[in-house]
Protein backbone atom coordinates (compact mmCIF):
# COMPACT_ATOMS: atom_id res chain seq x y z
CA UNK A 1 0.00 0.00 0.00
CA UNK A 2 2.72 2.73 0.83
CA UNK A 3 5.00 1.65 -2.42
CA UNK A 4 1.67 2.06 -4.18
CA UNK A 5 1.12 5.72 -2.88
CA UNK A 6 4.88 6.43 -3.22
CA UNK A 7 4.29 5.79 -7.26
CA UNK A 8 1.60 7.90 -7.48
CA UNK A 9 3.18 11.12 -5.75
CA UNK A 10 6.17 10.52 -8.01
CA UNK A 11 3.65 9.96 -11.17
CA UNK A 12 2.31 13.37 -9.84
CA UNK A 13 5.29 15.44 -9.34
CA UNK A 14 5.99 14.29 -12.73
CA UNK A 15 3.08 15.05 -14.67
CA UNK A 16 3.04 18.76 -12.90
CA UNK A 17 6.78 19.12 -14.74
CA UNK A 18 5.54 17.80 -17.91
CA UNK A 19 2.64 19.06 -18.38
CA UNK A 20 2.64 22.55 -16.61
CA UNK A 21 -1.16 23.93 -17.99
CA UNK A 22 -2.93 20.87 -16.45
CA UNK A 23 -5.10 21.09 -13.74
CA UNK A 24 -5.67 18.72 -10.83
CA UNK A 25 -8.18 17.20 -12.16
CA UNK A 26 -6.59 16.67 -15.64
CA UNK A 27 -3.31 15.27 -13.60
CA UNK A 28 -5.33 12.68 -11.85
CA UNK A 29 -6.90 11.65 -15.04
CA UNK A 30 -3.67 11.17 -16.36
CA UNK A 31 -2.00 8.92 -13.73
CA UNK A 32 -4.74 6.62 -13.95
CA UNK A 33 -5.87 6.46 -17.34
CA UNK A 34 -5.64 3.45 -19.75
CA UNK A 35 -5.39 3.02 -23.27
CA UNK A 36 -8.68 1.75 -25.13
CA UNK A 37 -7.50 2.00 -28.45
CA UNK A 38 -5.39 -0.92 -29.83
CA UNK A 39 -2.84 1.80 -31.41
CA UNK A 40 -2.59 4.12 -28.34
CA UNK A 41 -4.05 6.83 -30.19
CA UNK A 42 -6.42 7.72 -27.33
CA UNK A 43 -4.13 10.84 -26.18
CA UNK A 44 -2.07 13.42 -28.06
CA UNK A 45 1.12 12.12 -26.58
CA UNK A 46 0.18 8.00 -26.93
CA UNK A 47 -0.60 9.04 -30.74
CA UNK A 48 2.54 11.00 -31.21
CA UNK A 49 4.54 8.27 -29.73
CA UNK A 50 2.88 5.41 -32.04
CA UNK A 51 3.49 6.85 -34.91
CA UNK A 52 7.19 7.49 -34.57
CA UNK A 53 7.21 3.79 -33.23
CA UNK A 54 5.70 2.52 -36.62
CA UNK A 55 7.73 4.31 -38.95
CA UNK A 56 11.26 3.36 -37.43
CA UNK A 57 9.67 0.12 -37.62
CA UNK A 58 9.21 0.62 -41.11
CA UNK A 59 5.47 -0.99 -40.76
CA UNK A 60 3.73 1.85 -42.74
CA UNK A 61 0.50 0.46 -42.80
CA UNK A 62 0.42 1.15 -38.81
CA UNK A 63 1.98 4.25 -39.51
CA UNK A 64 -0.86 5.53 -42.02
CA UNK A 65 -3.39 5.39 -39.34
CA UNK A 66 -1.89 7.53 -37.83
CA UNK A 67 -2.91 10.23 -40.39
CA UNK A 68 -5.94 11.58 -41.33
CA UNK A 69 -5.98 11.11 -44.51
CA UNK A 70 -9.89 12.23 -45.52
CA UNK A 71 -10.68 13.24 -48.88
CA UNK A 72 -7.55 11.51 -50.49
CA UNK A 73 -9.31 8.96 -53.02
CA UNK A 74 -7.26 7.17 -55.73
CA UNK A 75 -6.23 4.04 -56.52
CA UNK A 76 -2.99 4.69 -55.06
CA UNK A 77 -3.59 6.14 -51.23
CA UNK A 78 -1.92 3.64 -49.46
CA UNK A 79 1.24 4.64 -51.54
CA UNK A 80 0.40 8.03 -51.39
CA UNK A 81 -0.37 7.61 -47.66
CA UNK A 82 3.13 5.92 -46.98
CA UNK A 83 4.90 8.70 -48.91
CA UNK A 84 3.32 11.23 -46.56
CA UNK A 85 4.07 9.37 -43.58
CA UNK A 86 7.64 9.40 -44.74
CA UNK A 87 7.66 13.20 -44.90
CA UNK A 88 6.15 13.85 -41.64
CA UNK A 89 8.93 11.43 -39.81
CA UNK A 90 11.31 13.07 -42.18
CA UNK A 91 10.32 16.45 -40.63
CA UNK A 92 9.96 15.73 -37.17
CA UNK A 93 12.91 14.32 -37.25
CA UNK A 94 14.80 18.07 -38.34
CA UNK A 95 12.88 20.78 -36.07
CA UNK A 96 14.89 21.43 -33.14
CA UNK A 97 11.33 22.37 -31.11
CA UNK A 98 10.06 19.21 -31.47
CA UNK A 99 9.61 17.23 -28.14
CA UNK A 100 6.74 14.33 -27.92
CA UNK A 101 7.25 13.99 -23.99
CA UNK A 102 5.70 17.96 -23.77
CA UNK A 103 2.58 16.83 -25.12
CA UNK A 104 -0.95 15.80 -23.01
CA UNK A 105 -0.90 12.12 -22.42
CA UNK A 106 -5.00 12.53 -21.40
CA UNK A 107 -8.15 11.70 -23.70
CA UNK A 108 -9.18 15.41 -23.82
CA UNK A 109 -6.11 17.09 -24.79
CA UNK A 110 -4.30 19.84 -23.47
CA UNK A 111 -6.49 22.61 -22.28
CA UNK A 112 -6.15 26.45 -22.12
CA UNK A 113 -3.95 26.51 -25.24
CA UNK A 114 -6.40 29.05 -27.72
CA UNK A 115 -7.07 26.03 -29.32
CA UNK A 116 -10.83 23.85 -29.92
CA UNK A 117 -11.27 21.14 -27.98
CA UNK A 118 -10.88 18.57 -30.64
CA UNK A 119 -7.32 20.37 -31.77
CA UNK A 120 -3.73 19.97 -30.45
CA UNK A 121 -0.13 22.01 -31.59
CA UNK A 122 2.45 19.30 -32.12
CA UNK A 123 5.26 21.65 -32.94
CA UNK A 124 5.46 24.85 -35.25
CA UNK A 125 8.06 24.48 -37.90
CA UNK A 126 10.11 27.99 -38.83
CA UNK A 127 12.37 28.06 -41.07
CA UNK A 128 13.75 30.54 -43.79
CA UNK A 129 11.04 32.79 -43.14
CA UNK A 130 8.15 30.28 -43.87
CA UNK A 131 5.99 28.86 -40.45
CA UNK A 132 3.72 26.17 -40.93
CA UNK A 133 1.58 23.96 -37.82
CA UNK A 134 1.66 20.71 -36.97
CA UNK A 135 -1.72 19.52 -35.74
CA UNK A 136 -3.75 16.59 -34.46
CA UNK A 137 -7.32 16.28 -34.31
CA UNK A 138 -9.87 14.09 -32.32
CA UNK A 139 -11.88 12.06 -34.03
CA UNK A 140 -14.34 8.65 -33.69
CA UNK A 141 -12.67 5.78 -34.34
CA UNK A 142 -13.94 2.26 -34.46
CA UNK A 143 -14.42 1.68 -30.58
CA UNK A 144 -13.33 5.49 -29.20
CA UNK A 145 -11.97 8.73 -29.80
CA UNK A 146 -9.01 8.48 -31.51
CA UNK A 147 -6.05 11.37 -31.91
CA UNK A 148 -4.57 11.80 -35.62
CA UNK A 149 -2.69 14.16 -37.88
CA UNK A 150 -5.10 16.74 -39.00
CA UNK A 151 -5.52 17.15 -42.45
CA UNK A 152 -4.42 21.09 -42.69
CA UNK A 153 -1.37 19.22 -41.47
CA UNK A 154 -1.45 16.50 -44.17
CA UNK A 155 -2.21 19.36 -47.13
CA UNK A 156 0.86 21.69 -45.91
CA UNK A 157 3.67 18.11 -45.58
CA UNK A 158 4.92 19.20 -49.03
CA UNK A 159 5.83 22.76 -48.37
CA UNK A 160 7.29 21.95 -45.08
CA UNK A 161 9.25 18.79 -46.66
CA UNK A 162 10.82 20.98 -49.85
CA UNK A 163 12.22 23.26 -46.39
CA UNK A 164 14.25 20.52 -45.48
CA UNK A 165 14.84 18.55 -48.21
CA UNK A 166 18.22 17.71 -50.01
CA UNK A 167 17.04 19.99 -53.18
CA UNK A 168 19.00 19.88 -56.00
CA UNK A 169 21.05 16.86 -55.02
CA UNK A 170 18.09 14.27 -55.49
CA UNK A 171 18.81 15.19 -59.57
CA UNK A 172 22.35 13.67 -59.32
CA UNK A 173 22.01 10.89 -57.19
CA UNK A 174 19.97 7.10 -57.43
CA UNK A 175 16.69 7.61 -55.45
CA UNK A 176 17.62 4.48 -53.30
CA UNK A 177 20.10 6.55 -51.84
CA UNK A 178 17.58 8.17 -50.33
CA UNK A 179 15.18 5.46 -49.26
CA UNK A 180 17.61 3.53 -47.66
CA UNK A 181 18.66 4.42 -44.23
CA UNK A 182 21.53 2.98 -41.65
CA UNK A 183 21.75 3.83 -37.79
CA UNK A 184 19.91 7.25 -38.68
CA UNK A 185 21.92 8.14 -41.65
CA UNK A 186 20.79 8.05 -45.30
CA UNK A 187 23.21 6.10 -47.91
CA UNK A 188 23.82 9.02 -49.28
CA UNK A 189 24.91 10.48 -46.55
CA UNK A 190 27.41 7.55 -44.96
CA UNK A 191 28.76 7.79 -49.07
CA UNK A 192 29.59 11.87 -48.72
CA UNK A 193 31.01 11.04 -44.85
CA UNK A 194 33.62 8.35 -46.30
CA UNK A 195 34.19 10.11 -49.72
CA UNK A 196 35.10 13.03 -47.51
CA UNK A 197 37.51 11.49 -44.92
CA UNK A 198 40.67 11.05 -46.47
CA UNK A 199 40.21 14.63 -47.69
CA UNK A 200 39.10 16.24 -44.38
CA UNK A 201 42.64 14.60 -42.66
CA UNK A 202 44.60 16.00 -45.80
CA UNK A 203 43.55 18.95 -45.48
CA UNK A 204 44.18 19.10 -41.59
CA UNK A 205 47.56 17.31 -41.79
CA UNK A 206 48.43 20.30 -44.28
CA UNK A 207 47.06 23.39 -42.61
CA UNK A 208 48.98 22.10 -39.23
CA UNK A 209 52.58 21.54 -41.07
CA UNK A 210 51.65 24.76 -42.94
CA UNK A 211 50.94 26.44 -39.39
CA UNK A 212 54.00 25.06 -37.93
CA UNK A 213 56.21 26.68 -40.30
CA UNK A 214 54.90 30.31 -40.38
CA UNK A 215 54.66 30.30 -36.33
CA UNK A 216 58.41 31.37 -35.93
CA UNK A 217 57.86 34.04 -38.40
CA UNK A 218 54.70 35.45 -36.81
CA UNK A 219 56.34 35.30 -33.04
CA UNK A 220 60.17 36.46 -34.76
CA UNK A 221 61.64 33.45 -33.26
CA UNK A 222 65.15 33.01 -33.80
CA UNK A 223 67.45 29.77 -34.35
CA UNK A 224 68.55 29.66 -30.53
CA UNK A 225 64.97 30.52 -29.00
CA UNK A 226 64.03 27.38 -26.94
CA UNK A 227 60.67 28.14 -27.44
CA UNK A 228 61.17 26.58 -31.49
CA UNK A 229 61.84 23.77 -30.35
CA UNK A 230 58.57 22.88 -29.13
CA UNK A 231 56.86 24.44 -31.88
CA UNK A 232 56.68 20.60 -33.27
CA UNK A 233 54.25 19.22 -30.77
CA UNK A 234 52.04 21.79 -31.93
CA UNK A 235 50.94 19.80 -34.68
CA UNK A 236 49.29 16.78 -33.48
CA UNK A 237 46.74 18.93 -31.63
CA UNK A 238 46.48 21.62 -34.49
CA UNK A 239 45.23 18.33 -36.72
CA UNK A 240 42.65 17.10 -34.48
CA UNK A 241 41.13 20.16 -33.87
CA UNK A 242 41.00 20.82 -37.99
CA UNK A 243 39.50 17.45 -38.41
CA UNK A 244 36.81 17.67 -35.95
CA UNK A 245 36.28 21.08 -37.42
CA UNK A 246 35.70 20.20 -41.33
CA UNK A 247 33.76 17.26 -39.97
CA UNK A 248 31.52 19.63 -38.27
CA UNK A 249 31.61 21.72 -41.63
CA UNK A 250 30.33 18.77 -43.33
CA UNK A 251 27.41 17.83 -41.08
CA UNK A 252 25.99 21.24 -41.56
CA UNK A 253 25.91 20.10 -45.44
CA UNK A 254 23.94 16.65 -44.71
CA UNK A 255 20.93 17.70 -43.26
CA UNK A 256 21.06 15.46 -40.69
CA UNK A 257 17.89 14.26 -38.28
CA UNK A 258 18.21 15.64 -34.75
CA UNK A 259 19.45 12.17 -33.16
CA UNK A 260 21.90 12.29 -35.50
CA UNK A 261 22.71 15.73 -34.82
CA UNK A 262 23.02 14.80 -31.09
CA UNK A 263 25.23 11.93 -31.39
CA UNK A 264 27.48 13.84 -34.24
CA UNK A 265 27.66 17.00 -32.17
CA UNK A 266 28.37 15.26 -28.97
CA UNK A 267 31.24 13.60 -30.57
CA UNK A 268 32.50 16.59 -32.55
CA UNK A 269 32.34 18.18 -29.23
CA UNK A 270 33.88 16.67 -27.31
CA UNK A 271 37.03 16.19 -29.88
CA UNK A 272 37.03 19.78 -30.94
CA UNK A 273 37.05 21.08 -26.83
CA UNK A 274 39.48 18.45 -25.99
CA UNK A 275 42.09 18.71 -29.13
CA UNK A 276 41.49 22.83 -28.55
CA UNK A 277 42.11 22.50 -25.24
CA UNK A 278 45.03 20.04 -26.09
CA UNK A 279 46.62 22.67 -28.59
CA UNK A 280 46.20 25.56 -25.33
CA UNK A 281 47.77 23.71 -22.90
CA UNK A 282 50.97 22.97 -25.23
CA UNK A 283 50.63 26.69 -26.51
CA UNK A 284 51.39 28.16 -23.01
CA UNK A 285 54.34 25.65 -22.60
CA UNK A 286 55.65 27.32 -25.98
CA UNK A 287 55.08 30.54 -24.87
CA UNK A 288 56.45 30.25 -21.45
CA UNK A 289 59.54 29.12 -23.11
CA UNK A 290 59.83 32.04 -25.18
CA UNK A 291 58.63 35.00 -22.66
CA UNK A 292 61.44 33.39 -19.90
CA UNK A 293 63.92 33.16 -22.82
CA UNK A 294 63.61 37.11 -23.71
CA UNK A 295 62.86 38.39 -20.12
CA UNK A 296 66.16 37.05 -19.08
CA UNK A 297 68.07 38.25 -21.91
CA UNK A 298 67.03 41.53 -20.98
CA UNK A 299 68.34 40.84 -16.98
CA UNK A 300 64.73 40.70 -15.83
CA UNK A 301 65.33 37.65 -14.03
CA UNK A 302 62.24 38.55 -11.28
CA UNK A 303 59.31 38.90 -13.83
CA UNK A 304 61.32 34.87 -15.95
CA UNK A 305 60.61 33.37 -12.54
CA UNK A 306 56.91 34.92 -12.70
CA UNK A 307 56.41 33.41 -16.26
CA UNK A 308 56.00 29.24 -15.43
CA UNK A 309 53.54 30.00 -12.14
CA UNK A 310 51.59 32.10 -14.05
CA UNK A 311 51.74 29.45 -16.90
CA UNK A 312 50.04 27.16 -14.52
CA UNK A 313 47.40 29.05 -13.51
CA UNK A 314 46.30 29.38 -17.08
CA UNK A 315 46.48 25.62 -17.53
CA UNK A 316 44.54 25.05 -14.73
CA UNK A 317 41.96 27.52 -16.09
CA UNK A 318 42.15 25.68 -19.31
CA UNK A 319 41.08 22.45 -17.38
CA UNK A 320 38.14 24.11 -15.57
CA UNK A 321 36.48 26.16 -19.02
CA UNK A 322 37.38 22.49 -20.58
CA UNK A 323 35.62 21.17 -18.05
CA UNK A 324 32.11 23.36 -18.49
CA UNK A 325 32.21 23.05 -22.47
CA UNK A 326 32.05 19.13 -22.11
CA UNK A 327 29.11 19.68 -19.52
CA UNK A 328 27.51 22.14 -22.18
CA UNK A 329 28.43 19.82 -25.04
CA UNK A 330 26.87 17.12 -23.28
CA UNK A 331 23.81 19.71 -22.60
CA UNK A 332 24.19 19.54 -18.69
CA UNK A 333 22.94 22.42 -16.88
CA UNK A 334 26.05 24.31 -15.72
CA UNK A 335 23.75 27.24 -13.55
CA UNK A 336 22.77 24.94 -11.59
CA UNK A 337 26.06 23.14 -11.64
CA UNK A 338 27.82 26.63 -10.58
CA UNK A 339 24.90 27.20 -7.90
CA UNK A 340 26.09 24.03 -6.09
CA UNK A 341 29.82 24.66 -6.23
CA UNK A 342 28.99 28.01 -4.51
CA UNK A 343 27.02 26.31 -1.34
CA UNK A 344 30.20 24.17 -1.10
CA UNK A 345 32.87 26.20 -1.60
CA UNK A 346 33.23 26.83 1.80
CA UNK A 347 33.56 23.22 2.60
CA UNK A 348 36.08 22.98 -0.40
CA UNK A 349 38.21 26.16 0.85
CA UNK A 350 38.15 24.62 4.56
CA UNK A 351 39.07 21.03 3.50
CA UNK A 352 41.95 22.60 0.77
CA UNK A 353 43.69 24.87 3.69
CA UNK A 354 47.13 23.46 3.38
CA UNK A 355 46.78 23.22 0.37
CA UNK A 356 45.85 27.11 -0.29
CA UNK A 357 48.41 27.70 2.20
CA UNK A 358 51.02 25.87 0.31
CA UNK A 359 49.79 28.28 -3.05
CA UNK A 360 50.12 31.09 -1.70
CA UNK A 361 53.57 30.37 0.03
CA UNK A 362 54.77 29.08 -3.57
CA UNK A 363 53.64 32.82 -4.67
CA UNK A 364 55.45 34.79 -1.91
CA UNK A 365 58.69 32.54 -3.00
CA UNK A 366 58.47 33.60 -6.65
CA UNK A 367 57.88 37.35 -5.64
CA UNK A 368 60.40 37.36 -2.51
CA UNK A 369 62.85 35.66 -4.30
CA UNK A 370 65.29 34.01 -1.12
CA UNK A 371 65.97 31.31 -4.20
CA UNK A 372 65.56 31.27 -7.92
CA UNK A 373 64.62 27.98 -10.02
CA UNK A 374 68.69 27.51 -10.88
CA UNK A 375 69.92 28.31 -7.71
CA UNK A 376 72.06 26.83 -5.16
CA UNK A 377 70.83 27.15 -1.49
CA UNK A 378 71.07 25.22 1.63
CA UNK A 379 69.04 24.79 4.47
CA UNK A 380 67.83 22.32 7.53
CA UNK A 381 71.71 20.98 6.74
CA UNK A 382 70.83 19.88 2.99
CA UNK A 383 72.49 21.51 -0.27
CA UNK A 384 71.28 21.22 -3.31
CA UNK A 385 69.88 23.35 -6.55
CA UNK A 386 66.48 24.83 -6.99
CA UNK A 387 64.59 22.63 -10.29
CA UNK A 388 61.20 24.10 -9.52
CA UNK A 389 59.22 26.23 -7.33
CA UNK A 390 55.35 25.01 -8.08
CA UNK A 391 51.47 25.87 -6.34
CA UNK A 392 52.03 23.12 -4.03
CA UNK A 393 55.72 22.45 -3.08
CA UNK A 394 59.39 22.98 -4.69
CA UNK A 395 61.97 20.40 -5.69
CA UNK A 396 65.46 20.48 -5.10
CA UNK A 397 68.13 18.39 -7.00
CA UNK A 398 70.81 17.23 -3.75
CA UNK A 399 73.93 16.61 -4.30
CA UNK A 400 73.50 12.83 -4.24
CA UNK A 401 71.76 13.69 -7.09
CA UNK A 402 68.19 12.63 -5.79
CA UNK A 403 65.37 14.81 -5.71
CA UNK A 404 64.09 16.51 -2.68
CA UNK A 405 60.06 17.68 -2.40
CA UNK A 406 59.31 19.96 0.62
CA UNK A 407 55.96 21.56 1.03
CA UNK A 408 56.17 25.45 -0.31
CA UNK A 409 54.35 26.34 3.50
CA UNK A 410 57.54 24.57 5.14
CA UNK A 411 60.02 25.55 2.58
CA UNK A 412 58.99 29.82 3.06
CA UNK A 413 59.47 29.26 6.67
CA UNK A 414 62.85 27.53 6.71
CA UNK A 415 66.28 29.87 6.85
CA UNK A 416 67.81 29.61 3.47
CA UNK A 417 71.63 30.19 2.21
CA UNK A 418 71.48 31.71 -1.35
CA UNK A 419 75.02 30.22 -2.17
CA UNK A 420 73.94 31.18 -6.15
CA UNK A 421 74.24 35.04 -4.53
CA UNK A 422 77.63 35.10 -3.19
CA UNK A 423 79.83 37.61 -4.92
CA UNK A 424 83.06 35.28 -3.70
CA UNK A 425 84.14 33.18 -2.16
CA UNK A 426 85.83 32.25 1.48
CA UNK A 427 89.23 30.53 1.13
CA UNK A 428 90.03 29.60 4.72
CA UNK A 429 92.09 26.78 6.29
CA UNK A 430 94.58 25.68 9.56
CA UNK A 431 98.12 24.45 8.84
CA UNK A 432 99.69 22.79 11.97
CA UNK A 433 103.47 22.58 11.87
CA UNK A 434 106.09 20.61 13.72
CA UNK A 435 107.05 21.71 17.28
CA UNK A 436 110.72 21.73 16.18
CA UNK A 437 110.08 24.80 13.91
CA UNK A 438 112.06 27.78 15.18
CA UNK A 439 110.47 31.33 16.00
CA UNK A 440 112.51 32.60 13.12
CA UNK A 441 111.77 29.96 10.50
CA UNK A 442 108.30 29.86 11.32
CA UNK A 443 108.57 33.93 10.86
CA UNK A 444 109.95 33.07 7.31
CA UNK A 445 107.13 30.59 6.73
CA UNK A 446 104.40 33.33 7.71
CA UNK A 447 106.27 36.18 5.06
CA UNK A 448 106.08 33.35 2.14
CA UNK A 449 102.91 32.34 2.82
CA UNK A 450 101.34 35.95 2.87
CA UNK A 451 103.37 37.01 -0.03
CA UNK A 452 102.35 34.20 -1.64
CA UNK A 453 97.93 35.49 -0.81
CA UNK A 454 99.14 38.77 -2.07
CA UNK A 455 100.63 37.87 -5.17
CA UNK A 456 97.78 35.16 -6.65
CA UNK A 457 95.41 36.88 -9.18
CA UNK A 458 92.56 34.97 -8.15
CA UNK A 459 92.89 36.10 -4.39
CA UNK A 460 90.62 39.04 -3.57
CA UNK A 461 92.68 42.17 -2.02
CA UNK A 462 90.75 43.21 0.74
CA UNK A 463 91.06 43.91 4.45
CA UNK A 464 90.21 40.44 5.68
CA UNK A 465 93.21 38.79 3.52
CA UNK A 466 95.23 37.37 6.61
CA UNK A 467 97.90 34.43 7.73
CA UNK A 468 98.58 34.65 11.48
CA UNK A 469 100.55 32.37 13.81
CA UNK A 470 97.06 31.39 15.62
CA UNK A 471 98.12 29.31 18.38
CA UNK A 472 99.89 26.76 20.17
CA UNK A 473 98.32 23.43 19.02
CA UNK A 474 98.19 20.00 21.08
CA UNK A 475 101.05 18.54 18.46
CA UNK A 476 101.38 21.23 16.41
CA UNK A 477 102.17 25.11 15.89
CA UNK A 478 98.95 26.45 14.20
CA UNK A 479 98.60 28.65 11.40
CA UNK A 480 95.28 30.01 10.68
CA UNK A 481 94.95 31.16 6.57
CA UNK A 482 91.95 33.40 5.21
CA UNK A 483 91.03 35.28 2.29
CA UNK A 484 88.61 35.43 -0.37
CA UNK A 485 88.53 34.45 -3.85
CA UNK A 486 87.34 36.35 -7.15
CA UNK A 487 84.97 34.04 -8.21
CA UNK A 488 81.10 32.15 -7.89
CA UNK A 489 82.12 29.44 -9.76
CA UNK A 490 82.54 26.38 -7.26
CA UNK A 491 84.66 24.12 -9.96
CA UNK A 492 86.85 27.48 -10.59
CA UNK A 493 86.64 27.61 -6.42
CA UNK A 494 88.25 24.12 -6.44
CA UNK A 495 90.75 24.99 -8.65
CA UNK A 496 92.19 27.56 -7.23
CA UNK A 497 91.94 26.35 -3.51
CA UNK A 498 93.82 23.77 -4.86
CA UNK A 499 96.64 25.93 -6.26
CA UNK A 500 96.62 27.37 -2.98
CA UNK A 501 97.33 24.39 -1.28
CA UNK A 502 100.29 22.89 -3.39
CA UNK A 503 101.85 26.66 -3.53
CA UNK A 504 101.72 26.64 0.57
CA UNK A 505 103.23 23.21 0.48
CA UNK A 506 105.80 24.47 -1.47
CA UNK A 507 106.76 27.72 0.83
CA UNK A 508 106.37 24.62 3.49
CA UNK A 509 108.89 22.73 2.07
CA UNK A 510 111.31 25.68 1.14
CA UNK A 511 111.23 26.81 5.27
CA UNK A 512 112.54 23.36 5.81
CA UNK A 513 109.57 22.83 8.15
CA UNK A 514 107.11 19.95 7.73
CA UNK A 515 103.31 19.14 8.31
CA UNK A 516 102.70 18.02 11.63
CA UNK A 517 100.85 14.98 12.68
CA UNK A 518 99.59 13.45 16.21
CA UNK A 519 102.26 12.09 17.70
CA UNK A 520 103.85 11.98 21.34
CA UNK A 521 107.81 12.52 21.22
CA UNK A 522 110.26 11.25 23.27
CA UNK A 523 113.37 13.63 23.34
CA UNK A 524 116.91 11.70 23.88
CA UNK A 525 120.17 13.63 24.37
CA UNK A 526 121.00 13.02 20.73
CA UNK A 527 117.81 14.01 19.30
CA UNK A 528 118.61 16.83 16.68
CA UNK A 529 116.17 19.25 15.41
CA UNK A 530 114.94 18.60 11.77
CA UNK A 531 116.75 19.98 8.58
CA UNK A 532 119.27 21.93 10.66
CA UNK A 533 120.98 23.04 7.80
CA UNK A 534 117.65 24.77 6.09
CA UNK A 535 116.92 25.86 9.74
CA UNK A 536 120.13 27.49 10.00
CA UNK A 537 119.74 29.14 6.63
CA UNK A 538 116.19 30.54 7.11
CA UNK A 539 117.27 32.26 10.56
CA UNK A 540 119.91 34.31 9.49
CA UNK A 541 117.62 35.71 6.50
CA UNK A 542 115.48 36.66 9.07
CA UNK A 543 118.24 37.99 10.96
CA UNK A 544 119.25 40.12 7.99
CA UNK A 545 115.75 41.12 7.55
CA UNK A 546 116.02 42.35 10.98
CA UNK A 547 119.04 44.27 10.98
CA UNK A 548 117.84 45.97 6.96
CA UNK A 549 114.74 46.70 8.81
CA UNK A 550 112.63 44.89 6.45
CA UNK A 551 110.80 42.61 8.74
CA UNK A 552 107.42 41.65 7.24
CA UNK A 553 105.80 41.87 10.70
CA UNK A 554 103.04 42.40 11.35
CA UNK A 555 102.82 43.19 7.80
CA UNK A 556 104.56 44.08 4.73
CA UNK A 557 104.39 47.94 3.43
CA UNK A 558 102.52 49.54 0.60
CA UNK A 559 105.71 49.41 -1.35
CA UNK A 560 106.52 45.83 -1.25
CA UNK A 561 102.84 44.81 -1.37
CA UNK A 562 102.36 46.26 -4.27
CA UNK A 563 105.15 44.62 -5.59
CA UNK A 564 103.92 41.62 -4.83
CA UNK A 565 100.66 41.88 -6.25
CA UNK A 566 99.57 39.56 -9.07
CA UNK A 567 103.18 38.52 -9.73
CA UNK A 568 102.00 34.98 -9.54
CA UNK A 569 100.76 33.69 -12.99
CA UNK A 570 97.58 31.57 -13.06
CA UNK A 571 96.72 29.56 -14.19
CA UNK A 572 100.46 28.01 -13.09
CA UNK A 573 103.14 27.99 -15.40
CA UNK A 574 103.46 24.70 -17.55
CA UNK A 575 99.16 24.34 -17.22
CA UNK A 576 97.46 23.53 -20.17
CA UNK A 577 94.71 25.92 -19.35
CA UNK A 578 97.50 28.45 -19.56
CA UNK A 579 97.50 27.60 -23.34
CA UNK A 580 93.77 28.02 -23.61
CA UNK A 581 93.74 31.50 -22.30
CA UNK A 582 95.91 32.83 -23.83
Amino acid sequence: MILMIIRLCLLIVAAIFLSPNLSADDIAEEVVYNFKDELERDTPRGSVLGFISAVDMDDYEKAVEYLDLRGLGGRNKDKLGEDLARKLKFILDRVPEFDEMSLANIPKGLAGDGLSESRDLVVVVNKNGEKYSIFLDRMWGKKTQVWKFSRSTIRQLDQMHRLYDHGKLRKFLPPFLFEQQFLTLQLWQWLFLLLFAPIALVMARFTAHRIILILPRIFSLTEDDPGRKRLPRLQTPIFLFMSSFLFFLLSLFLNLTLAAKEILNASLGTIIVVGMTWLLLRSVDVFIQIFSYRLEKKGLYTASSMVPLGGRFVKILLLVITLLALLHVYSVNITALLAGLGVGGIAVALAAQKSLENLFSGIALITDQPVRVGDICQFNGQLGKVEDIGLRSTRIRTMNRSVLTVPNREFSQMTLENLSKRDKMKFECDIGVRYETSADQLRYLLGEMRKLLISHPMVLHDDRLRVRFSRFGDYSLDINVFCHIGTVRWYDYLAIREDLLLRMMECIEEAGASFAFPSRTVYAATSQPHDLEIQAQKEKTIDKQREDGNLPFPDFNQERYASFRNSISYPPDGSMSTGKNS
